[in-house]
């Protein structure tokens, strides 16, 4: 549950569906976005992983991550169809081998 290990299976089912690579990123972002925001509850009243200075570190990076994010859509545009599902495909059996090792 802490680790998405679900980021790969979602990966190779959004390639079946035959997303462009605007839909993919936008649906992963927004289906992983919104399945850690139902952990948010459990990890603070259950597993009291989220405290005040992990809040804090978090509001610190907010400024990074917008960079990231921008980024990231300048990179995705730049990028082909074909290339994207490649990168996607290979990118995805390096986390599967990661996740069986």
């Amino acid at each position: 549950m802490i680790g998405n290990a679900a980021g790969p299976i979602f990966s190779v089912y959004l390639l079946t569906m035959n997303f462009k690579k605007i839909d993919f990123m936008g649906t992963t972002a927004w289906f992983f976005f919104l399945i850690n925001l139902s952990k948010v509850p459990l990890q603070i009243l259950f597993w009291h992983n989220i405290s005040f200075k992990s809040i804090l570190l978090s509001v610190d990076m907010v400024p990074s991550i917008a960079i990231g994010a921008f980024l990231g859509m300048i990179m995705i545009k730049k990028i082909n169809e074909k290339s994207f599902r490649y990168i996607i495909i290979g990118m995805t059996a390096i986390a599967e081998i990661r996740l069986l090792i």
